[in-house]
């Protein structure tokens, strides 16, 4: 699994956990915990001051000054929960086991690869990692021993890392080497989210930075759809008819207020009634034209076009943040 198939997967963990916690915050520090991969590939507490200066170097290098201090604060943070240095403050300590249950998550689907352990034995080392970062839930596990909840939120976790593994169907259909997965597409799109959702354009409206959540679920139902594109031969109200379908089977096991949350945000995407939302559409699209220039420039030639004849010139990018990216980005591929 990749660092950012990891981090898109710690961003749904963060969103199960109490609301009394901050949730958004840790979302998106989990989504900055990918940012490890800059720089040399170590990952030892050892070396870690190395690795943030890797880090701070590349965010300050790519980006604005103030988002590439916000960005810092949260891997910074990130650095500080995995040495075990801020686990004294309620925030800390609940990002602390969400890296513990990440962990386990990690470690138990290896040694389920080997048939080294039972589905049950995966399930009671998770909610023993669960417990101790209180997930919601927690209450009744610790007084009445009832993991109910904390069983739903598994079972929704393990259907929801099939996407880890989905390659996205326009990739492969062309061929394309090692392919993005749909969750590596969905961190990307958190990200980027996490970039543009305090846009200094006054004129795209854009108020709450919610389009990180909704980033990181629009594309969730496609673990049991599946991802399917035009040439699939379903129509736009079949495709949607069976994502919410999906969506519905996926959150509807979990208690509270948490199913409701994810649904609502997978909504969201689908009806496209906010600028978050909107931005997010337009983001999602951003992000399939720059994954092709990329794949074109790996291979060298010209062979995605169709991406760029979807999207470039066809109105689908209303909003001057992403109007800016897509402009150079076709200047980038115009000079090649």
């Amino acid at each position: 699994m990749s660092f950012g198939e990891s981090a898109w997967r710690m961003a749904l963990l963060c969103m199960c956990l109490p609301p009394t916690l901050n949730r958004e915050r840790l979302v998106k520090i989990s989504l900055t915990s990918a940012f490890t991969c800059f720089g040399s590939k170590t990952d030892q507490n050892s070396q870690w001051t190395a690795k943030l200066k890797e880090v701070k170097s590349e965010l300050f290098r790519l980006l604005p000054f103030n988002k590439a201090v916000e960005l810092f604060d949260m891997y910074s943070f990130h650095v500080a929960a995995r040495m075990g240095q801020n686990s004294s403050s309620r925030l800390g300590a609940g990002y602390r086991g969400i890296l513990e249950v990440e962990e386990a998550l990690l470690q138990t689907e290896e040694l389920a690869k080997e048939e080294e352990i039972t589905s049950e034995e995966v399930i009671k080392i998770i909610i023993n990692r669960m417990a101790k970062a209180k997930f919601v839930g927690y209450e009744k596990y610790e007084k009445f021993n009832d993991d109910c909840e904390f069983r739903s939120i598994i079972k929704f976790i393990q259907k929801a890392s099939i996407l880890t593994k989905l390659k996205r169907t326009g990739w492969v259909r062309y061929g394309v080497s090692n392919p993005e997965t749909v969750a590596g597409h969905m961190f990307r799109m958190g990200v980027m989210s996490l970039i543009f959702s305090d846009s200094p354009y006054k004129g795209d409206n854009l108020r709450d930075g919610s389009s990180v959540t909704v980033s990181l679920v629009h594309d969730i139902a496609e673990c049991i759809v599946g991802d399917i594109t035009p040439v699939d031969g379903i129509s736009d109200d079949d495709k949607h008819a069976r994502e919410m379908k999906a969506i519905k089977e996926l959150t509807e096991p979990l208690r509270g207020d948490l199913g409701c949350d994810i649904y609502t945000n997978f909504e969201r995407y689908e009806f496209q009634k906010d600028p978050e939302a909107r931005l997010t559409k337009e983001i999602d699209k951003l992000d399939m034209i720059i994954q092709a220039h990329e794949y074109e420039t790996i291979k060298g030639e010209k062979f995605l076009q169709e991406f760029f004849d979807s999207t470039v010139g066809k109105g689908k990018f209303t909003l001057d943040v992403t109007k800016d990216h897509v402009k150079a980005l076709m200047t980038a591929r115009n000079a090649q």
